[in-house]
């Protein structure tokens, strides 16, 4: 995954859970993901469109469930 990537999508969730809206002000506390809203091995891209922001809870609570939007 490009490494420019990470910070540009941090930076359009203003640095937090696209989720949940949880700030990532205190990342030894938990650790945050870019993830993909809709699996690569269900198509979905590694492009900004398709990446989010998301807290350890929401990523795994998330799954590999898709996101129908």
């Amino acid at each position: 995954m490009s490494t420019s990537l990470r910070p540009a999508v941090r930076k359009r969730a203003d640095a937090r859970c696209e989720y949940c809206w949880l700030p990532d002000l205190v990342p030894y506390l938990m650790r945050f993901h870019l993830e993909h809203i809709r699996a690569r091995r269900h198509g979905g891209p590694t492009s900004l469109p398709n990446l989010a922001w998301a807290c350890a809870r929401c990523n795994e609570r998330k799954g590999t469930n898709l996101c129908r939007g």
